[in-house]
C-alpha cells in the first residue's frame, strides 16, 4: 500500500512537470505570435499610408492630365473652380 501512495505522488508530481513545461511553452509560443502580430499590424498602416499617398498622386496627376488635354480654356477654368471650391469647403470644415 505505502508504495502504491508514493507511486501515485511520484507519477502526479512528474505530470505537474509535464503541464508546467507545456504552458511555459504556450506561454512563450503566444508571446512570439502576439509580437509577430504587432509587427504586421504596423507593416499594415504603413501600407495603407503610401496607398492613400498613392491614390493623392493618381488624383493629382488625372487632373493634370484633365488640364493639359483640355482644348477649351474654359473647360479648364471651370475645373479649376470647381477644385478651388471644394477647397474651401474643405477649410470651412476643418474651421468648425
Amino acid at each position: 500500500m505505502p508504495d502504491d501512495k508514493d507511486e501515485l505522488i511520484y507519477r502526479l508530481q512528474t505530470s505537474i512537470e509535464k503541464l508546467k513545461l507545456l504552458y511555459e511553452k504556450e506561454k512563450a509560443t503566444r508571446q512570439h505570435l502576439e509580437n509577430i502580430n504587432s509587427e504586421l499590424s504596423e507593416k499594415l498602416k504603413q501600407k495603407a499610408k503610401e496607398v492613400e499617398a498613392m491614390e493623392v498622386q493618381i488624383s493629382t496627376l488625372k487632373l493634370a492630365k484633365t488640364l493639359t488635354n483640355t482644348v477649351d480654356t474654359h473647360d479648364a477654368k471651370v475645373k479649376v473652380l470647381n477644385l478651388v471650391r471644394e477647397i474651401d469647403k474643405c477649410i470651412a470644415l476643418l474651421n468648425r
